[in-house]
């Protein structure tokens, strides 16, 4: 596991949404990761983007949806990203 208390967030996550692992496609992910912000947002949670902060850079860009899927498929089943 890369990051084991985000890995326990994660599948707490994927519980409350009602899956047992991860979308397969990208368009399935964005579902899921806007589906569990507004639930959280139901219950009160906040500033859910300021973790972002302790793992990278803060400049998200806006990269094509080809090359975005490309990389959701690469790395969907596991592996690190290698750093540019």
């Amino acid at each position: 596991m890369y990051i084991p208390l985000q890995e326990k967030v994660l599948q707490r996550y994927e519980k409350q949404e009602g899956l047992s692992a991860l979308p397969g496609d990208l368009g399935g992910y964005e579902s899921f990761v806007r589906q569990t912000l507004a639930d959280n947002q139901k219950k009160g949670g906040v500033a859910m983007k300021f973790e972002a902060a302790y793992f990278r850079s803060l400049y998200f860009a806006d990269p094509p949806r080809d090359k975005a899927e490309a990389i959701f498929n690469k790395y969907h089943s596991g592996g690190v990203p290698q750093r540019r």
